[in-house]
């Protein structure tokens, strides 16, 4: 579960849904409940409408847990053998098709300081003022990354400008306001491109911030100890000319009178275990959202009804074949 204590001043608490001019508010409402309740709604849909539109076929709906930290929920559920011949992950993507997702991988970085009481603090070395040399190193790491993508794109990823992010998520450093801390953490979260692997990019990040650090003395003699933490996400692509893809895509324009746009995105999905690991065609749609994460998220409701008219009729016409 993403918290709510530090994304900013909500305006109605973010446990607590509300509606205001169309849009529920509250944490969860858009990444991805919103998605959760279009799946129901178009089931309960085709089940008023069409019974027994299921026929002899088979339909798992897999709510898995940890998508947000690891994905390990979707990935046991499929090791179990809840598979398919495709997936369709309701992610909220503004009512496009979701095709592709970067590589992630989560860092801890670890400063080592020298502790001691702030009387004794010319003696000591505050770690905390080692945090911004790291940063610098992470930014210039991105910046090498963007200006590499720019040259050459992943066709997948093309359209986007930027999609290989590195973000500080954390920073944790002392327990006593009177006290020079022993050490700070900062929590990394690091975009990288399909042809990598989770080792390659945790390896360049590591050489990337050792190199910019060495020439502080005390970073030099005490180097930035780095772990691997959550996420070990590949990259992903999935072929649009799939079945699966081309049936969203008539779904779509048949509910709203135009096709969909087929994008990717600078994140990822659990569809990456489906599409790279099982052979099985995944792509995302879900409804329209926004603050995702963020203060006051929120899903549009009148896009949940849209989504799940649209995947309703995916599923007819998938068991009617």
């Amino acid at each position: 579960m993403v918290p709510a204590d530090e994304s900013g001043p909500w305006s109605s608490p973010p446990f607590a849904p509300r509606v205001v001019d169309g849009w529920l508010r509250g944490r969860g409402a858009a990444d991805m409940k919103g998605g959760f309740a279009a799946g129901l709604l178009a089931l309960w849909a085709l089940d008023q409408a069409e019974p027994g539109w299921l026929g002899d076929g088979r339909l798992s709906w897999v709510a898995a847990i940890e998508e947000e930290y690891t994905g390990n929920g979707t990935l046991a559920a499929a090791r179990a053998g809840v598979l398919a011949e495709a997936a369709i992950l309701l992610e909220p993507t503004e009512l496009d098709v979701l095709l592709a997702g970067i590589g992630i991988i989560w860092i801890e970085i670890e400063i080592a300081g020298r502790a001691a009481h702030v009387e004794a603090a010319g003696g000591a070395v505050n770690p905390i003022l080692g945090i911004q040399r790291v940063i610098d190193a992470l930014q210039g790491f991105e910046r090498e990354l963007d200006a590499a993508h720019a040259q050459d794109p992943d066709p997948a990823f093309a359209p986007i400008a930027h999609p290989y992010n590195v973000s500080v998520g954390t920073v944790a450093a002392g327990d006593w306001i009177s006290s020079v801390p022993p050490v700070a953490r900062l929590g990394v979260r690091v975009g990288y491109p399909r042809a990598w692997t989770s080792d390659d990019a945790f390896d360049r990040v590591r050489e990337a911030v050792l190199t910019a650090t060495a020439a502080d003395p005390w970073l030099a003699e005490h180097p930035p100890v780095f772990r691997l933490n959550g996420f070990r996400a590949e990259g992903y692509a999935q072929d649009p000319d799939t079945p699966i893809v081309r049936a969203i895509e008539a779904a779509h324009r048949e509910v709203h009178g135009a096709a969909p746009a087929l994008v990717s995105m600078g994140s990822t999905t659990d569809a990456r275990f489906y599409v790279n690991r099982f052979g099985v065609p995944a792509a995302a749609y879900g409804p329209r959202t926004r603050n995702m994460h963020g203060t006051d998220e929120a899903v549009e409701i009148a896009s949940i009804a849209d989504c799940a008219r649209v995947v309703a009729r995916v599923l007819r016409d998938w068991y009617a074949a």
